[in-house]
């Protein structure tokens, strides 16, 4: 078993894929990411994570939208417009702010990547981010599907 959670955002973000020769914008629509079934306290600090984790692709979508007004991002350092690198306390606030006023938040469904054959999530993610809307869709679908077995005591 590979189970994992999918992380579906509330709402999809759009942000500059700057690992492409020429940046493109990219939307977001979820992630993968660790769960333990044997440990609810790693999986609450998990959630933590993806908390966090929200906030930043927020700050980064809000960056994209508006092209930098407040800061800048090269090579995964964010800057002040003087050039000043900013500091963590500063990366925080800009994070939560504007997770906050996308309203940006998230679902989780545990699911088991196992049950995923051919060339799926390849085709419909970039590492472990799920840039397709449709390959979200039959994530979820999937992941329900996997924990209405679970309840039953189906094997």
């Amino acid at each position: 078993m590979n189970k994992q959670y999918l992380v579906q955002l509330t709402r999809p973000v759009v942000i500059d894929d700057c690992y492409h020769e020429a940046p493109i914008k990219q939307a977001v629509y979820g992630f993968i990411g660790q769960y333990n079934e044997y440990d609810p306290e790693e999986n609450a600090y998990h959630e933590y994570l993806f908390r966090d984790y929200c906030g930043y692709l927020a700050a980064l979508h809000q960056w994209t939208a508006n092209g930098g007004e407040e800061f800048t991002v090269t090579d995964k350092e964010w800057f002040d417009l003087d050039g000043n690198p900013l500091s963590y306390e500063q990366r925080v606030y800009i994070c939560q702010r504007d997770r906050e006023t996308l309203g940006l938040d998230f679902e989780l469904h545990v699911i088991d990547l196992d049950d995923i054959s051919g060339d799926c999530l390849e085709c419909g993610m970039q590492g472990s981010i799920i840039i397709s809307p449709i390959l979200m869709d039959k994530l979820i679908e999937l992941a329900e599907r996997q924990e209405e077995v679970n309840r039953s005591g189906a094997v």
